[in-house]
């Protein structure tokens, strides 16, 4: 059965726009929060594009990492509704500085952004080392989007992505098991695919059918979840069953 396993989706300019509330920020002064705060709240109500951005500027100028990030998200147009998204507005490096400043801040999701650039070299001369520590780094302060890319690029499964890396498949396995314990439930179906094609020295050791009853498990639970693919996974599977 060829499975099929789930590309890292990265729309226009690869530059997320994130639910950046998840933001592992430092410790700010209460002005900065407050002013961060006022900016988000601002956001939610569909204040000026001006408006919101001034008091993103205010939290940021009080070292409010998280501050930092949405302005790095409004310099990607990615503040702006996509039909109102205008490339002569767009400047990507600029949003690359801020995500920059706000991962030094310890900004999870600003240090995935800013992988990202790295990477597709969007913004930023490319570079796949850097790129590659600040995807450790995300996910070490808790982004599972950062996870799920490493195993991404370790798995052998997906040749098409990497970071120059050799293929790993135990390494792949890891990563896709800490992005899935940590919410990413695409990552469980990238892992559960590898249970059922072991590209892995220590899954290859496990019996097929311990190794397929895992599988199934996290396609249930992904589809659980809505992930569209993990769905395809398991008619897949039910199909070489009953063949």
């Amino acid at each position: 059965m060829a499975l099929r396993l789930l590309a890292l989706r990265a729309p226009r300019a690869t530059l997320l726009r994130v639910n950046a509330r998840r933001c592992f920020a430092t410790e700010v002064a209460d002005g900065g929060e407050a002013l961060h705060a006022r900016a988000l709240e601002a956001l939610d109500w569909g204040a000026p594009k001006e408006a919101v951005l001034h008091l993103f500027e205010q939290a940021a100028a009080e070292d409010h990492a998280e501050a930092k990030f949405f302005l790095g998200l409004g310099k990607a147009g990615l503040l702006d509704h996509e039909e109102e998204r205008e490339e002569k507005h767009i400047d990507l490096p600029g949003a690359v500085a801020h995500y920059r400043a706000a991962a030094a801040g310890g900004c999870a999701p600003a240090m995935f952004n800013l992988a990202l650039a790295l990477k597709d070299g969007a913004g930023v001369d490319a570079d796949v080392a850097e790129a590659k520590h600040w995807y450790e780094r995300a996910a070490a302060e808790g982004d599972p989007r950062g996870a799920f890319s490493l195993g991404l690029f370790a798995d052998p499964l997906h040749p098409e992505a990497t970071l120059g890396d050799a293929k790993d498949g135990d390494a792949a396995v890891a990563w896709y098991r800490e992005a899935f314990d940590a919410g990413h439930h695409k990552a469980g179906v990238n892992l559960g695919i590898l249970h059922w094609h072991p590209e892995s020295v220590a899954l290859a050791k496990m019996p097929e059918a311990e190794r397929r009853r895992i599988a199934v498990e996290l396609w249930t639970k992904a589809a659980e979840a809505d992930v569209p693919e993990a769905r395809d996974c398991l008619r897949q599977a039910q199909d070489v069953w009953k063949a």
